[in-house]
Formats: C-alpha cells, sequence, structure tokens
C-alpha cells in the first residue's frame, strides 16, 4: 500500500513506488523528515507568483488600453468633421468651463 499524499503523483516501477508533489505544491516531507511527496501542501508563495504571474500583465495592458482610449477621445474630441465653429467650441467649453469674474 503507498502513503502518497491524495495531492501527490504515485509512480510504480516494478518493485517500489515514488511520490512526487505536483507543480505549485510544496513537499513538506524535508521538514517532517518524511520521504518526497507524502505530505504536499499548496504554499502561500507559489500561489501568490502565480497570482502576480496573471494579474500584473492583466492590469499592464488595461492602462495601456485606457491610456490609448482617452488618448483617441481627446482628438476625436478637437477633429471636428463640420466646418462649424461653435460644434468644437461647445465640445471644449464643455470640457473645461470658462468661469466668469
Amino acid at each position: 500500500m503507498q502513503d502518497c499524499s491524495p495531492s501527490a503523483t504515485c509512480s510504480f516501477n516494478g518493485l517500489s513506488y515514488t511520490c512526487q508533489c505536483p507543480r505549485f505544491y510544496t513537499d513538506g516531507g524535508a521538514i517532517d523528515g518524511k520521504l518526497p511527496g507524502r505530505y504536499c501542501y499548496h504554499s502561500f508563495i507559489s500561489g501568490f507568483s502565480l497570482g502576480c504571474l496573471i494579474i500584473v500583465p492583466a492590469l499592464i495592458a488595461a492602462l495601456v488600453v485606457l491610456f490609448y482610449y482617452r488618448r483617441y477621445q481627446a482628438q476625436k474630441a478637437w477633429i471636428t468633421p463640420s466646418n462649424d465653429d461653435s460644434d468644437s467650441v461647445e465640445l471644449v467649453s464643455a470640457q473645461h468651463p470658462k468661469y466668469s469674474a
């Protein structure tokens, strides 16, 4: 009967078996003095690292998209297809109201 951790992978090679903790799990066998793969636990460090690898690029991509969207909206406010100056003055004054003294 093998005594691998429930989350470990057990491989039988004929005479004996070996246990190995999966990726992003920490092998606690060295801490307890047990054989490898007998005590596997999901460590905070590996979960945190995985979260950073996913969230940081997504956050950077969202900021880049937001920057270019705001830039596009600003260009759209200054370039109008009509020759009527009142439209462009209205767009600019809507963003930056004039205060009279």
